[in-house]
């Protein structure tokens, strides 16, 4: 038994992230339980039109599952796509499979599945009951009934509001970023008292993230719009185009930077700046993670903004964090299963020093085009130091964040010396993790799967800084 796949849709698999990391096709069954939440970081999420062909799609999965069960991979091996085949090889199921059964023992119940449509793709979710635990079992479909993907995800926990978050104090409304050709939908939070009330714009990190960041029974971006505005700032998030049109996207060699971020920030603003209740001059851009990284390139390119906010954000470039994120998650492996880390690794140093126009899409991480990694070479921060000096930025660093090390705020901070009056302030949150949430033990992709909310420190700090820019 050498590896089990969990997650492979490479039409999910657009972008990557300092908060995503890469899709991982090839995971310990031994670690399994530590990385579980964070693979669904790069999840489809549980969003989409129910197939219309549902009964087709929910038949399939029914056989594939009791094919595994039956142990006839044979039956299997015609039914996946090609990059299936490729990742996996002639024995990958087989492989797949009893790494499932040493991990979680037999499989003793196959419930009903459910499909639904999303994109091109038809998504079926089934509950599969083994003797040590149960799971999501999650096929996907393209429209020839050739499998695209298998992963398995824990069963759903429900949401608990947080405690900060006093929903008699706002108002929310759904609002739709009008594209011609990518809408998408969002929502904004507003306080029920006050005028010209100072709003903010979540920017998520890269990838098919949704308006609420679902990691989980986490709901990240929620909880941020509701502590925010509880405490008298709007707040507006939506889903990305990468969320909303991901196979579309996927497709699409020639996506770039501007596509995924820029244009929605601009239309946002403007749609903010015609709401009655907002001050017009006070509309701030909160980025997480890659959403982070890119601020300064923003604040030179769209007008409209009084002020930034990054949380969890890197300096480094992508493919050079990826390298990073490649060594700590393979640190406490035996070397015999540290393969695809590495693997993935020399990807992402290939794209790191190599990239060109040119380059391969089999030399990059998967999902990451070529036009797509110059697009955020050209954005990277050390491009556009000269916005620090025009307009206030805050960044703010939790110490437990394993995918954005502490020493990119150092980096930030570096950098900073270099710029002329620059109206930048730091904050360092002790016990903090990437998303936002307070984490004790050890820093890793585990402490995803516990249930809780973003901390009120990071809160408190958000709201501080756009009420001191708003006094000013």
């Amino acid at each position: 038994m050498k590896s089990i796949i969990l997650d492979f849709i490479k039409t999910k698999s657009i972008y990557f992230d300092a908060q995503m990391l890469f899709p991982l096709y090839s995971l310990s069954i031994k670690n399994v339980m530590k990385y579980i939440q964070f693979l669904l970081l790069v999840c489809i999420m549980n969003t989409g039109v129910l197939a219309q062909d549902s009964t087709g799609f929910s038949s399939s999965a029914q056989l594939v599952i009791t094919s595994f069960q039956n142990r006839q991979f044979d039956k299997l091996n015609p039914m996946l796509d090609y990059e299936m085949n490729r990742i996996l090889g002639t024995n990958g199921l087989e492989e797949l499979w009893d790494a499932c059964i040493m991990q979680f023992g037999p499989l003793l119940k196959i419930h009903e599945s459910k499909a639904e449509q999303i994109d091109t793709l038809f998504i079926t979710r089934t509950k599969v009951e083994f003797e040590k635990k149960s799971w999501i079992l999650k096929i996907v479909f393209n429209a020839q009934k050739s499998i695209s993907g298998i992963f398995i995800e824990p069963l759903k926990m429900p949401y608990e509001s947080p405690a900060y978050a006093d929903e008699s104090l706002f108002y929310e409304y759904k609002k739709t970023l009008p594209d011609p050709k990518f809408p998408v939908d969002g929502l904004l939070s507003i306080p029920k008292k006050g005028k010209q009330i100072p709003a903010i714009i979540i920017l998520a990190g890269s990838g098919p993230n949704d308006k609420d960041l679902v990691i989980g029974s986490k709901r990240i971006y929620k909880d941020l719009a509701w502590g925010i505005a509880s405490q008298g700032v709007a707040v507006f998030r939506f889903d990305k185009r990468t969320f909303t049109y991901r196979n579309t996207l996927a497709n699409d060699p020639n996506v770039s930077i501007d596509d995924e971020y820029s244009k929605d920030v601009l239309l946002a603003v403007n749609m903010l700046k015609a709401q009655a209740e907002i001050d017009p001059k006070q509309i701030y851009l909160f980025g997480h993670s890659l959403g982070g990284h890119i601020l300064p390139y923003l604040a030179a390119n769209v007008k409209g903004i009084r002020g930034f906010i990054g949380f969890g954000a890197n300096y480094s470039s992508l493919p050079e964090l990826m390298a990073y994120q490649a060594d700590f998650l393979a640190q406490d492996l035996p070397a015999h299963q540290q393969k695809a880390y590495l693997d993935l690794k020399q990807k992402a140093l290939y794209a790191r020093d190599r990239l060109s126009l040119n380059s391969c899409a089999d030399s990059l991480p998967d999902g990451l085009s070529p036009i797509y990694l110059l697009s955020l070479n050209q954005a990277a921060p050390q491009n556009h130091l000269k916005s620090l000096g025009k307009k206030p930025f805050l960044f703010i660093q939790g110490t437990k964040d394993y995918q954005v090390p502490t020493s990119e705020l150092a980096k930030w901070q570096e950098a900073v010396l270099k710029v002329k009056n620059a109206q930048v302030k730091y904050v360092s949150l002790e016990n903090i993790n990437h998303i936002g949430a307070e984490e004790t033990g050890k820093m890793g992709p585990a402490s995803y799967e516990k249930p809780g909310n973003v901390s009120p420190l990071l809160i408190h700090e958000i709201v501080k800084f756009v009420k001191a820019q708003k006094a000013n």
